[in-house]
């Protein structure tokens, strides 16, 4: 069959792993992002939407043995791994 595109099982679990740790990420931002809102007044509160680069310190500064921001960053490299080896598997 001429124009079919079959994908290989491995770019297919790299995709599945990347949608699956992207899905982490955005779970456990929104968590510290929760947790950070309790302790913030309204007007300075974190958008749900937009989180900034201030999330990540404003937690650890909140809860600094949690492991949530270990977590956070372990699923960001595995989405990034994850993407490389599914670009790679289809392109080489």
């Amino acid at each position: 069959m001429s124009g079919t595109f079959l994908a290989s099982p491995s770019s297919i679990v790299a995709a599945a792993l990347a949608a699956w740790s992207a899905l982490l990420a955005v779970i456990v931002s929104r968590i510290m992002a929760a947790r950070v809102n309790q302790h913030l007044p309204e007007s300075e509160r974190i958008s749900s939407v937009r989180r900034g680069k201030n999330l990540r310190k404003q937690f650890k500064q909140l809860y600094p043995r949690t492991k949530l921001v270990l977590l956070l960053d372990a699923s960001v490299v595995v989405l990034i791994l994850s993407l490389i080896i599914f670009a790679e598997s289809l392109f080489f």
